[in-house]
């Protein structure tokens, strides 16, 4: 029974005691069909995570990679204003 309270220790035991059936899938959670099916969406949800999680840093790449092409000087400009005196400020 692997939905009991001690399903791991049941399933240990199948893998040792069994090793050709468990990794062939005729016993444990494998020989159910509906289990397969939930281990393929979890691998396409991985897949999925992975590919916008690449997708994501792509392009924060490129947006900095252009912020930067199109305006340097406004970037330097920022850079220099944050360590201005009040005084600075006030006289242009």
């Amino acid at each position: 029974n692997f939905f009991g309270w001690f399903w791991w220790r049941d399933v240990q035991r199948m893998a040792r005691d069994d090793f050709k059936a468990y990794c062939s899938g005729d016993a444990g959670w494998h020989a159910l069909p509906w289990i397969n099916c939930v281990a393929c969406v979890e691998w396409l949800l991985l897949a999925c995570l992975f590919g916008s999680m690449i997708t994501a840093h792509v392009d924060c790449e490129l947006f900095f990679a252009l912020r930067n092409a199109i305006h340097p000087a406004d970037h330097e400009q920022v850079r220099t204003d944050r360590w201005r005196t009040d005084r600075e400020w006030c006289n242009g």
